[in-house]
């Protein structure tokens, strides 16, 4: 469940192992080819990291002779 092509397994994120880099995070569009689970959702639309980036590459439209 990351948006990535090849099938990456997510660990539960817990006290113990949350500094030790576990892959826990869910992107936009993710698939879930097997097992289940239960997601938090934090943050959705421009108040994700995604949302951020795409917010502030995003120029305002020029005025046009038209």
């Amino acid at each position: 469940m990351n948006g990535e092509p090849d099938d990456v397994e997510k660990v539960l994120v817990t006290e113990n192992n949350y500094n030790s880099g576990i892959e826990g995070t869910m992107l936009a569009k993710s698939l879930i080819t097997s097992g289940f689970g239960t997601a938090l959702v934090l943050s959705v639309g421009p108040l994700t990291v995604a949302g951020i980036i795409t917010e502030k590459t995003m120029s305002e439209s020029e005025p046009t002779l038209l």
